[in-house]
């Protein structure tokens, strides 16, 4: 018979394979027709009452498994769990993508792994997240989205600075000393923990109008002047700092995201006129001018500002005396002085504690790094805020 020819009784036998695939299920345990109940873990079988599939599982059991998905079935629950605004959706995609066949290409699966580090992190499952990217670094060590969130998850989410500094140690190239880890590192500029003003014109200038910027600070009583640090309104290079406080710590800016109109027009106006690298970092979304407030017995932890793009400027306002306020910046710990500056790196691991009663004033502001150059300035900036954005994107959106 030629092969491309179907002769009536095979046709008799497909017409009569589609009419069965169009019957309906039949009962797993008794063979009774029409079965509308289907087993919610398997999705395989189904049963015409509760009584069946009780008396069925004995058996059922033993082959009784979920459905297995790829990882875009888990990406498409995800991409629906999040139109639909669903958190028991969003979890259930999760497992679904974690229980996922992993891919047999490394950098596939490196970000996937990264992906599900996001996921365990942003639940509170340090662990978890842990595990995900170790894993993520073991399948690809050039992988520096999984590298930056191991770091975060050791240092911020456990709280284990010599963890965090073991991983810098490991990861190749991104960052140069486990003591300045920013999240985004310009290659290039001097690395040092602390700075001689001297070098700075404009420091002297500010130390000896130190008595006016006091005065304006003591001037701003209303309690709601003063904001928590890294509240509502703060930039990208400040909005994460209150996670670090022990205690109270509080601000008013003064130039940069979160200005409070008519606050210490003074000083404003004096970084404006005398201090442009720190006017400009502010206008381009870098960092800002603040008077900062830290309360008695407050105490700042380790921490690492998000890029090495700058410096700061601590003007000593109001200081507790005896020593027993200071600042760690690298190794090395230093004291304010009441109208005199302290400069230095914030991309530095540094710390701050308050172990008086009373509480400890300065005038903080941020200014470009002096070997960023003038015409690198902006796009830095912009390179470093973008960085940070697409990071945060990457924890929304499953890789393919």
């Amino acid at each position: 018979m030629d092969i491309l020819t179907v002769d009536d009784d095979d046709d008799d036998a497909a017409r009569k394979r589609v009419k069965l695939d169009a019957a309906p299920p039949s009962c797993f345990h008794c063979g009774a027709a029409p079965a509308t109940n289907r087993c919610s873990r398997c999705k395989a079988v189904h049963f015409c009452s509760r009584a069946c599939q009780q008396s069925a599982w004995p058996q059922h059991r033993r082959t009784c498994a979920p459905p297995k998905r790829s990882w875009a079935d888990g990406a498409a629950l995800w991409a629906r769990a999040l139109r639909e605004s669903s958190g028991p959706l969003l979890e259930e995609a999760v497992r679904a993508l974690r229980a996922a066949p992993e891919s047999g290409d490394p950098r596939t699966a490196s970000r996937r792994a990264t992906f599900l580090g996001y996921c365990r992190s942003d639940a509170g499952d340090a662990g978890g997240a842990a595990a995900h990217l170790e894993r993520a670094v073991a399948l690809d060590p050039s992988n520096g989205d999984a590298w930056r969130e191991l770091l975060l998850v050791r240092e911020r989410d456990e709280g284990d600075i010599v963890a965090a500094k073991a991983v810098v140690a490991r990861c190749p190239g991104l960052w140069a000393s486990p003591e300045q880890r920013p999240g985004y590192l310009e290659r290039g500029l001097r690395a040092q923990p602390w700075w001689d003003g001297a070098q700075f014109p404009w420091v002297a200038a500010l130390e000896a109008a130190s008595g006016e910027v006091r005065a304006e600070a003591a001037a701003l009583v209303d309690a709601e002047t003063w904001s928590d640090v890294g509240g509502q309104g703060r930039g990208p290079s400040g909005a994460h700092d209150g996670a670090v406080v022990d205690g109270s710590w509080r601000e008013v800016v003064l130039l940069g995201a979160g200005a409070v109109d008519g606050a210490a027009p003074a000083t404003a106006r004096f970084v404006r006129d005398r201090v442009p690298d720190a006017a400009d970092l502010c206008d381009s979304g870098g960092g800002e001018v603040i008077l900062s407030r830290l309360a008695p017995r407050s105490a700042i932890r380790p921490h690492c500002a998000p890029t090495n793009l700058r410096l700061t400027c601590h003007l000593g306002l109001a200081v507790p005396p005896g020593g027993g306020c200071r600042i760690r910046v690298g190794a090395d710990w230093r004291t304010w002085a009441e109208g005199r500056c302290l400069l230095f790196d914030d991309s530095f691991e540094h710390e701050v504690r308050n172990d008086t009663d009373r509480a400890r004033v300065v005038l903080l502001l941020r200014f470009f790094h002096p070997d960023l150059a003038p015409a690198r300035r902006g796009a830095a900036c912009r390179d470093a805020i973008e960085a940070k954005a697409a990071a945060e994107r990457a924890r929304w959106a499953p890789p393919d």
